[in-house]
């Protein structure tokens, strides 16, 4: 999903999601502030970052431009093998084995591979989430969560051992009105319309969640080996490298030079300390996103170091720029076209 926050010479800020206009304002008055923090709370809530435009639009050309730029309704999706509606990526109908995996495995794999190594093989994120009583249980794949979701997020849903917790419980709401999740919360909105109170939770496979973070999410992977193992990544004070990273073993070994974000320092430990067991993740990427364009959780610079899901519409990537990006060779840079050098990314395996 692309959060746009627009602001043009004459003042005007404006927020758009999806190429429509939500809400505008004035940056002299308090409309604007209201405008900035829809924005930051949206953010906050979907998961995604906002990119901030600058644009040498009139009020009336941001307007015309956006106010009726709804996308139109997408096509009902339906089962490749029955021709069954499709509740989020999983088939209505419940004999049919699309009903259990999403579309993209093959019937073949389906018949033949068990469901872990249905899993490895597609790189899928299992999780289940059930009502307290357990009159509902609705097992789903929490990729898209993954995607989108903030690192401290996901930081604090390892630290909870993956589900029962107020994070966890985020992944399946993310996921109510467009998966069999939506079932669930159905049921609890009708028990506690009843004044019958009843709650429900989530977990989400470990295993898998390791394993996609390992390949998509390289750098934030890495920092959870960092802390299985009692490596601490520091953040360099000293005037000449202020900003920078450092990692300290638990033995007192370090890094042997400083890294220009957390994500580069802990890929460097887990390697330097053979952290990581499996061979070379391939392909991998290193994405600058500018602090001056780009809403940060940090109020910093991102350089986070990832793989190829996370290049996808939801991130704000045009097909033309998925492409792009999948033709890179090693060492070679892309540039976003409509940001140019404040949004790149070089692939560095």
């Amino acid at each position: 999903m692309s959060l746009q926050l627009i602001t043009t010479p004459g003042g005007l800020i404006a927020l758009v999601v999806r190429n429509h206009l939500i809400i505008h304002g004035d940056t002299a008055d308090d409309s604007g502030v209201m405008v900035q923090t829809a924005a930051d709370n949206l953010s906050t809530a979907l998961g995604y970052s906002v990119n901030a435009v600058r644009e040498d639009l009139s009020f009336e050309d941001l307007i015309a431009r956006y106010v009726d730029a709804s996308p139109a309704p997408a096509a009902p999706a339906v089962c490749a093998k029955c021709g069954t509606s499709l509740n989020g990526q999983l088939c209505h109908d419940l004999t049919c084995p699309y009903s259990s995996w999403p579309q993209q495995v093959s019937l073949e794999d389906i018949h033949t591979l068990s469901a872990d190594e249905l899993a490895i093989k597609y790189e899928l994120i299992r999780a289940e989430a059930h009502s307290d009583d357990h009159v509902i249980e609705r097992p789903f794949f929490a990729n898209d969560w993954f995607v989108a979701a903030q690192d401290v997020d996901i930081i604090v849903l390892a630290a909870d051992e993956w589900g029962r917790s107020d994070v966890a419980d985020s992944v399946a709401r993310h996921f109510d009105g467009t998966s069999p999740v939506s079932s669930l919360f159905d049921y609890l909105s009708a028990k506690n319309a009843l004044r019958t109170e009843v709650g429900f939770e989530c977990t989400v496979n470990p295993k898998d969640a390791l394993a996609w973070l390992r390949r998509h999410r390289h750098g934030l992977w890495a920092h959870l080996k960092c802390g299985e193992h009692e490596v601490r990544l520091t953040e360099a004070t000293e005037p000449e490298i202020e900003g920078m990273w450092d990692w300290i073993g638990p033995a007192g070994d370090a890094c042997d030079h400083s890294f220009n974000s957390a994500d580069e320092a802990a890929v460097d430990a887990v390697k330097k300390l053979g952290l990581d067991p499996g061979g070379p993740v391939i392909p991998l990427y290193l994405g600058f996103w500018d602090i001056s364009a780009f809403h940060s959780a940090t109020g910093k610079d991102s350089r986070p170091i990832i793989g190829p899901a996370m290049f996808c519409e939801a991130l704000g990537y045009s097909d033309e720029d998925i492409a792009d990006i999948r033709n890179l060779a090693v060492g070679e840079t892309w540039e976003s076209p409509d940001f140019g050098p404040y949004r790149t990314v070089c692939r560095i395996r």
